[in-house]
Formats: C-alpha cells, structure tokens, sequence
C-alpha cells in the first residue's frame, strides 16, 4: 500500500500548522507512518483491521480535499 503513494502525500500526519482546520474535518487521522508505527507496537491482528485504517486514510483526505485537489485525486487512485 505504502508503495502506492509514490508522492509521499500519505506517509505523514497533516501538518496542522499548515491546515488548522483539518481536525473540524476529520475526527480520527490516519496515515501510513502512523500505521506502520502502530503495527510496530501492537501488530494488526487481521487484514480487516489494517484495511480499516487504509480506507480511513482515502476517506480523510475525500473528505477534506475538493475533488479538483491533487489529494483528492491520489485518495482515489489509492482505491
């Protein structure tokens, strides 16, 4: 999964300096950093459980982004 995003748009949490208005938007972030970390600690215990955060990366950034966004568009192509 980390593979394909080869713009490194979803490896690290959003910059909330950068968009304070982020957490009004999305109640749980998630990135691929924050899920290689968390599987670190305490490994996933299924595929499901690991899809879950995958989807929840997509749906932050449809959620967030415009859909002329670049995010937006990368979100989907994910999908």
């Amino acid at each position: 999964m980390v593979a394909l995003d080869q713009d490194g748009i979803f490896q690290a949490p959003v910059p909330l300096e950068i968009y304070p208005d982020y957490s009004k938007f999305v109640l749980i972030p998630m990135d691929f950093g924050t899920m290689s970390e968390r599987h670190r600690l305490t490994p996933y215990q299924s595929v499901p459980e690991l899809g879950i955060d995958f989807l929840l990366i997509c749906a932050n950034a449809l959620v967030y982004n415009d859909y002329a966004k670049h995010v937006h568009k990368k979100a989907l192509d994910l999908l």
